[in-house]
């Protein structure tokens, strides 16, 4: 769309006085005038007009076909691992000392900061394991009126993949 902006007084909808004048002609043929205080202003709007036009043409499907591409690599890479049917491929036994081997940020809020530790309660034989977690750390102040509702999470957690699991030292 050619737009033209101008020097000239103007009145802003919300009745500010302005300095420049941003015209244009939609797609659909409508004339626009609008009011800006600088020319500045006018351009940014002249960017918002065409963003979407540019997001559509350009990013979306630059997006839409990465998404393609890497939903081909996952199921190229699932279908090259076979499932680990023995538990004796982890090395993990009933009674092991165990932590996740990648702890997310998420879970380091959740325990204050501190790599959860749990134990080996059972070996379901095919390659998960029930995990009972060591209770997590006591919120800072436990005599907090707003705290009084506080209970700990689960602390058994079932069927946990051997591969998400690191032996943890004693």
């Amino acid at each position: 769309m050619p737009y033209s902006i101008r020097k000239a007084r103007c009145k802003q909808t919300d009745g500010d006085r302005g300095g420049y004048v941003l015209s244009y002609t939609d797609s659909k043929g409508k004339g626009h005038r609008n009011c800006h205080t600088s020319r500045k202003k006018a351009k940014g709007q002249i960017a918002a007009i065409e963003m979407p036009e540019a997001i559509e043409e350009s990013w979306v499907p630059l997006a839409v076909r990465i998404t393609h591409l890497l939903e081909e690599q996952l199921s190229e890479l699932a279908g090259s691992f076979e499932a680990n049917e023995s538990s004796g491929d982890t090395g993990l036994e009933v009674g092991d000392r165990v932590r996740p081997r990648h702890v997310s940020s998420e879970m380091m809020i959740h325990t204050s900061g501190k790599v959860p530790k749990g134990k080996v309660i059972a070996d379901n034989n095919d390659g998960t394991y029930d995990i009972e977690w060591e209770p997590p750390p006591m919120p800072g102040n436990i005599d907090d009126p707003e705290m009084d509702d506080w209970e700990p999470e689960e602390r058994v957690e079932r069927r946990v993949s051997g591969s998400t699991l690191k032996r943890a030292k004693i």
